[in-house]
């Protein structure tokens, strides 16, 4: 996936385009990129012997995707209406309770 990515960079610095890494909003995106790596390492550290399992562990590093997903809005200043707001937010809820009752049983 890197390899492509550095391929359509150099395809877009030939053409003459913005580089992505000259626009302020690709380094905001690093902050929940760093939830999805965490999440990773999280599941790696998980899988271990005689720590918490592999369906512990991948459901642990599954829920990351709340903490990335209310970083990408704030960090990036994303605009939400109230409703879409709540949505997202109950799909959050939703994804935690459901973590919490598959690891309990």
């Amino acid at each position: 996936m890197l390899i492509v990515g550095v391929v359509y960079s150099i395809f877009l610095a030939i053409k003459g385009e913005k580089l992505a890494l000259a626009e302020g909003v690709s380094y905001r995106q690093i902050f929940s990129g760093f939830f999805f790596a965490f999440a990773a390492l999280t599941y790696l550290i998980s899988t271990q012997p005689n720590m918490n399992g592999l369906a512990t562990g991948f459901i642990l590093s599954q829920t990351s995707v709340v903490l990335a997903t209310l970083t990408g809005i704030w960090f990036l200043g994303q605009k939400k209406t109230r409703r879409e707001m709540q949505i997202t937010v109950l799909g959050l809820v939703l994804i935690l309770v459901a973590a919490t009752v598959t690891v309990l049983i």
